[in-house]
């Protein structure tokens, strides 16, 4: 009897390994396909209002619109603006054309958002760019290399999201562009390392939630409407958000079943919160409205910019045009959240072999990143100076 019930319970353990091995091998054939083998859409097609044959008309501007919210091409604030202005900067009647595809991106003044900005632009899509005063040097560059496409900068500090009029600007820049507003990028965030962490700059912590929460949630509130009135009024024009959040939880099988699946690095304590509620919040949207735009939550591992450098040694990493291009592809042909670069997707499968090594890997990432940031705010002379 004791040797049948052994036998049984031997059954059950090795139905469930050899279930857990076909579901595995079912996510590495989708992951093949995925990350290898699907094609980039047509983005300009899917995203453009000139798709659909009923677009004439729809993105024409009143020409009573400017006004004291227009942006001057060098205004910080801008609050005021020459009625007359004409340029890639300039609001008013000549500002978007009929069939104009715009995408907003956030944070494009260096890394993903600066190689974001770039690749749309190859694409043929107009940019409302929102960030620091060095975006202007990006703006420069497109206007040299891409003189038919359009480009608006916003200027922001977004540690200052807090602010009651922050969003302003921001929403009649929306208003203005209208149904053109096809792909949301939420792509900004500030990433600040501390070792230890209640030695670190209270204002850090404010700088840190206000740049990573706020901006997402109230963008993605704010360019919500106009993709739903852009799917209402035109059934073959899509609209997208895409969210760069970070990698928050992986899946466990085999022995990883013996550890959490959270991914939490230490010394990032604020940044690693603040990433944690724009995962939870993209894919709550994603939940609440798939099927009527395109949403892509991007959850990255190690992605090496002219910012994070010292990442070069870490497991995975990839360079950000890499990631960037990764992502075009995604678009429209996933939904929901999902890793940019098979690296990142298989290490979150291969901890589940060496449950033991996961803790002393992320300890190791979160010095490295604190390392660097203490060091730099040291440099600069400021511990609270840095343009995002």
């Amino acid at each position: 009897m004791f040797l049948l019930k052994y036998r049984a319970l031997l059954c059950i353990l090795l139905s469930l390994i050899v279930f857990q091995l076909g579901l595995l091998l079912i996510k590495g054939g989708q992951g093949i396909y995925k990350y290898f083998l699907m094609k980039e859409l047509d983005l300009l097609g899917r995203y453009s209002l000139c798709a659909d044959a009923n677009a004439v008309g729809t993105n024409a501007v009143d020409a009573n619109a400017v006004d004291a919210n227009a942006v001057d091409a060098n205004a910080v604030d801008a609050n005021a603006v020459d009625a007359n202005a004409v340029g890639t900067n300039a609001v008013g009647t000549n500002a978007n054309a009929v069939g104009d595809t715009w995408v907003v991106i956030t944070g494009a003044s260096s890394g993903q958002g600066y190689d974001m900005a770039i690749a749309f632009a190859e694409r043929g899509f107009h940019l409302l760019l929102i960030g620091s005063k060095r975006t202007d040097e990006l703006q420069q560059r497109l206007q040299r290399e891409f003189p038919d496409v359009k480009t608006r900068v916003i200027h922001k500090d977004f540690r200052q999201a807090f602010e009651p009029d922050f969003f302003t600007e921001i929403q009649a820049a929306f208003d203005e562009i209208g149904t053109g507003l096809a792909i949301l990028v939420n792509n900004v965030g500030h990433r600040v390392g501390w070792n230890p962490y209640h030695e670190m700059d209270a204002a850090y912590i404010r700088d840190v939630i206000a740049t990573g929460t706020l901006v997402q949630s109230r963008l993605t509130h704010m360019a919500i409407p106009f993709f739903l009135a852009r799917q209402k009024k035109y059934k073959n024009v899509k609209s997208a958000l895409i969210n760069i959040t970070a990698q928050c939880m992986h899946p466990n099988f085999l022995f990883g079943i013996t550890m959490s699946n959270e991914i939490s690095v230490p010394y990032l304590s604020v940044y690693e919160a603040a990433n944690a509620f724009g995962f939870y919040h993209g894919n709550s949207i994603y939940k609440e409205y798939q099927g009527q735009f395109d949403i892509l939550n991007i959850t990255p591992g190690a992605v090496i910019t002219e910012n994070t450098g010292c990442l070069t040694d870490t497991l995975f990493n990839v360079k950000s045009q890499t990631f960037v291009a990764n992502i075009l592809k995604m678009l429209g042909n996933v939904q929901g959240h999902t890793c940019a670069y098979w690296g990142h997707g298989l290490s979150n499968y291969l901890i589940n072999f060496l449950p033991a090594l996961k803790d002393r890997m992320l300890k190791k990432v979160g010095e490295t990143i604190a390392d660097d940031f203490m060091a730099k705010a040291s440099k600069n002379g400021e511990k609270n100076k840095y343009n995002i």
